[in-house]
């Protein structure tokens, strides 16, 4: 009766599939001859930033993590494709027993079971769990994959900002020394009467505004400092051997070596882990659709047990037997429930086919972005750069003329204060167009499969 019920019932349609937008011809700014470099940071010819982020991929909290996630759903996975092999239950058990009065005994009784059991797997309700379960690995592994891009990223950003901090500093440093002796010639002016009381107050007032700017570039130094630390899970040990060593070996800010490599635009569906584990999203969620279908109809297990009994250590005989017979297992007549977890998985479907659709176009605005603002801050940068020698030579000019008695020294304030400016905005320019290209390979995905981020790994964990 259930199986002729059963094949009454007809199961509504499942989801549409994801609809993809138009991916643009090419990328601009981008290089799409050259093969994909497997570590971006490489680009940037820094081997403290390697080392940096060689720890970060080896050490970091949340990565580990993920890495025991992941295991957790592969064994997740092996469970539910062992579900259809024979699963074998025993079981024993064991009694004593004394009866009360004059002459009494003791009695030891006990029993004992084997039995093995096999579900057919008609309509693949089975199948369709595993598939499930195999898709849930897929979403855990890209989220690795994700946590690796961003902790990377996250390294080469904080490791540029120490940099930047530091090469600020320094044009803060010098510019404050400058000051001070233009401050120290204006009050001797002052004294023999050749200068005001107006241009030593302006002098000072540059040369303080100056010192003020450095406590804000130390203060980027340690909270650099503290970013790399906290994502490279050091000890106080090795913190204080890497503060020590980075600010006793000032470097310049890393610069992009050779152009930026983007691949086509239709790589981002590969690269990107967010990309593929929406997509995987979405093949789990079909699983569990076609699963809750397959609710629809009924189960058939095949299962074997034999039974025996003991007392006093002797088997009786008459105890022992054997079981055989197929179980059939079914939801309806009344099918209500199942209809409304097939509409909770369909649902779930839908929204993971949307949400896959709206990762796409994010991915697409987000290379685009990184790209435009990496182009438009080396236009910015080629500007800076002449701005800067322009400042130069005016802060020359204006020594000159003030020396040979033609202007007051508030012309060679004005221009030491144009030269400070031109100064630092260059190198921030320079700190921003390196931060933008790592965004621009942050955005593409950290240029990785996950196999490439297995090699990586092993291979840092022997170094590490």
């Amino acid at each position: 009766m259930a199986l002729l019920l059963a094949a009454c019932t007809t199961p509504p349609p499942l989801p549409a599939d994801p609809v993809l937008p138009e991916f643009p011809e090419a990328f601009s700014d981008g290089d799409m001859t050259v093969a994909l470099p497997v570590s971006w940071w490489g680009q940037f010819d820094d081997p403290v930033l390697d080392e940096l982020v060689t720890g970060t991929l080896s050490n970091n909290r949340n990565l580990v993590e993920a890495r025991a996630n992941l295991e957790a759903s592969e064994a997740l996975l092996r469970r539910a494709r062992l579900n259809g092999n024979v699963l074998t239950l025993s079981s024993a058990g064991l009694s004593v027993s004394e009866s009360f009065g004059a002459g009494s005994d003791v009695s030891l009784t006990g029993s004992a079971g084997l039995g093995a059991s096999w579900e057919w797997d008609a309509f693949d309700r089975l199948a369709l769990a595993a598939e499930s379960a195999a898709f849930g690995v897929e979403v855990t592994r890209q989220l690795k994959r994700d946590i690796a891009v961003i902790v990377v990223s996250e390294t080469a950003e904080a490791y540029l900002d120490l940099r930047g901090a530091q090469i600020r500093l320094g044009v803060a440093e010098r510019n404050a020394s400058l000051q001070r002796q233009g401050v120290d010639l204006l009050e001797e002016l002052f004294r023999n009467g050749r200068s005001t009381q107006l241009d030593l107050d302006r002098a000072m007032a540059q040369y303080q505004t100056t010192l003020a700017s450095l406590p804000t570039f130390q203060a980027t130094i340690d909270v650099s400092l503290a970013r790399i630390a906290a994502l490279g899970a050091l000890d106080q040990t090795m913190q204080r051997s890497l503060r020590q060593r980075l600010l006793e070996q000032p470097r310049p800010i890393p610069e992009l070596g050779g152009a930026l490599i983007t691949g086509v635009p239709e790589d981002i569906l590969r690269r990107r882990p967010d990309i593929r584990q929406a997509e995987a999203r979405i093949g789990q969620q079909l699983a569990l659709s076609r699963e809750a279908r397959a609710r629809l109809f009924p189960r058939v297990t095949l299962s074997a047990d034999v039974l025996s009994s003991f007392a006093d250590g002797r088997a009786l005989s008459d105890s022992v037997g054997l079981r055989l017979g197929p179980l059939l297992r079914w939801d309806g007549p009344n099918l209500d429930r199942v209809a409304a977890d097939i509409d909770f998985a369909d649902a779930r479907a839908v929204a993971a086919v949307a949400a896959y659709e709206q990762t796409i176009y994010e991915a697409l605005r987000d290379v685009e972005i990184a790209l435009s603002r990496y182009r438009q801050e080396q236009n910015r940068r080629e500007n800076l750069i002449l701005a800067a020698k322009s400042a130069e030579r005016a802060l020359d000019l204006a020594r000159f003329r003030f020396e040979e008695g033609v202007d007051d020294y508030l012309d060679v304030i004005d221009a030491q204060r144009t030269l400070l400016d031109a100064q630092d905005r260059l190198e921030a320019s320079r700190l921003q167009a390196a931060r933008t290209a790592v965004a621009v390979y942050r955005a593409l995905g950290g240029m990785w499969t996950d196999e490439d981020l297995n090699g990586l790994s092993s291979s840092q964990g022997k170094t590490g």
